[in-house]
């Protein structure tokens, strides 16, 4: 009777690698990977911190102008709290577009501007975490009381431009008002005062259906307004931040 050798040796190794199994040596386990993905997860405000005139930082956007390092965490201002909501509108102007992209009676429930901020703005600058945490809130939207240009319906919005009865209401004087363009602002084409200053959208109508009403550099909050399609003026978005 012939030995086949190729049995013999199939024999052989499995004996071999039994023996080091029993004595620990080859684990019958598979490695796992210890790697960890990271939480889409931010740091949100301090609710005791978050008081009127503070500020904090909150989302990201583009503001030095440089997107080769990235995106800058967005600095707000508290303008003031109710019901357990902070109402906080950024400190610099963000970006410079027009309200309207073209020259038309339109108000800002049909704006493209609302359709930015709350669509790009809101989905780039706030990851889930951070979205909520920010409360979709309805605005009335009143016609301009000196001319009577419609404001039209009102809106359900989580970010929004302030009217111009609330650029009245929460800010102390015209030197509050005044806003600074960040660098990317001021890349995009806004205007830039003699004394740094840029002018900023509200949402509310002008004294035409085609002009909005604006905050001048000078901080002055104009009804008069200024032509929806002008894309030197700037945006200070504003939410109400649930505390």
């Amino acid at each position: 009777m012939r030995t086949n050798n190729k049995s013999l040796k199939y024999y052989i190794l499995c004996a071999i690698l039994t023996g080091l199994m029993l004595c620990g040596c080859i684990s019958s386990s598979k490695s796992t990977s210890t790697a960890v993905t990271q939480p889409d997860m931010q740091i949100l405000p301090d609710p005791a911190k978050v008081k009127p005139g503070n500020t904090f930082t909150f989302g990201r956007y583009e503001q030095d102008n440089d997107p080769e390092n990235g995106a800058e965490p967005i600095e707000w201002q508290v303008l003031a709290i109710e019901d357990g909501k902070a109402l906080a509108i950024s400190r610099y102007a963000l970006d410079a577009l027009p309200f309207n992209d073209s020259y038309i009676n339109v108000t800002w429930k049909r704006s493209t501007v609302r359709k930015w901020l709350n669509g790009e703005f809101y989905y780039s600058a706030f990851n889930s975490s951070e979205k909520t945490v920010i409360t979709n809130v309805k605005n009335s939207n009143l016609s301009n009381r000196f001319s009577g240009s419609r404001g039209g319906f009102s809106t359900n919005d989580r970010i929004f431009l302030l009217s111009f009865d609330e650029a009245n209401q929460y800010f102390s004087d015209d030197i509050s008002r005044q806003c600074e363009a960040t660098a990317y602002a001021k890349a995009k084409g806004a205007y830039v005062s003699s004394q740094g200053n840029s002018w900023w959208w509200l949402r509310s109508p002008g004294r035409k259906g085609s002009d909005s009403a604006v905050v001048l550099d000078i901080g002055y909050v104009s009804g008069v307004g200024y032509a929806v399609n002008d894309g030197a003026n700037v945006l200070r978005p504003a939410f109400w931040l649930n505390l």
